[in-house]
């Protein structure tokens, strides 16, 4: 009978000792998530981690610095963290000389902004610009290029007159010749006009083929005679017409 008292009483003695060591296993985790809070509180604050510069990657001529200021003047006072990039990307996109833009964070507080300069292939209706895939951006007119050619139609077919000046360029500038328009009118008939004052009907069909007659022509019969011509038209299924600039008559050849 003593020996089963002795052994109540043990056990009520020992089973008290089991609490704290529940209580730490819920206090540590509460602890370690407490903490990681205010740490992610203080990286945010702006004045822990403020942004200290941006930089700006690429290679462009037509992209100035007022234009990178204003696209780049918002408020960074959210802190290298709430700092929005993609807003910034946004902003400098939006620039009409800028064809792709992308703004990233670099440890611990730089903001770097890489951009892609629009290439212009040509001038659209001496009001805008066509780039290399046959899109229309319109930056300030004093920013244009010199030399552009200049392309007139419907701004829906843009890739259409970017893809039959491709064709026709390299024909005319083994002729000594520099496209300086061209144009493709409602009928889908092309026009182009030359830097010695002719103008070339090439019609909407089998281009590439009536392109090659016309250099045929062109290099055995009306070499050096482009300032006596006004007109050449190659809607002609075995031949050409040409218009000169003295008589007015129609030469079919």
């Amino acid at each position: 009978m003593p020996a089963r008292r002795k052994q109540a009483v043990r056990k009520q003695e020992t089973a008290p000792r089991r609490w704290p060591r529940l209580s730490a296993w819920l206090v540590l985790p509460l602890a370690t998530v407490t903490l990681l809070a205010w740490g992610v509180a203080v990286l945010l604050d702006p004045a822990t981690l403020p942004v200290r510069e941006v930089r700006v990657q690429g290679h462009f001529s037509h992209v100035n610095q007022a234009m990178l200021s204003r696209a780049l003047g918002g408020d960074f006072s959210a802190g290298f963290l709430r700092t929005d990039v993609e807003r910034i990307r946004a902003d400098v996109e939006a620039l009409p000389w800028v064809a792709h833009a992308t703004a990233r964070r670099q440890w611990p507080g730089s903001i770097v902004v890489s951009i892609e300069e629009q290439e212009a292939i040509a001038v659209w209706q001496e009001r805008g610009l066509v780039n290399a895939e046959g899109e229309i951006f319109y930056p300030d007119r004093a920013s244009f290029p010199d030399g552009l050619p200049v392309f007139r139609g419907s701004e829906d077919e843009t890739r259409l007159i970017l893809a039959a000046w491709r064709e026709a360029r390299p024909v005319f500038e083994r002729l000594g010749r520099r496209i300086l328009s061209l144009e493709l009118d409602r009928r889908h008939v092309l026009r182009i006009g030359l830097d010695d004052g002719v103008q070339v009907i090439v019609g909407r069909e089998a281009v590439t083929q009536r392109l090659a007659r016309l250099a045929e022509l062109y290099r055995d019969a009306l070499q050096g005679r482009g300032k006596d011509i006004e007109r050449i038209d190659l809607r002609y299924a075995n031949g050409i017409a040409v218009r000169w600039k003295r008589d007015r008559r129609d030469e079919q050849g």
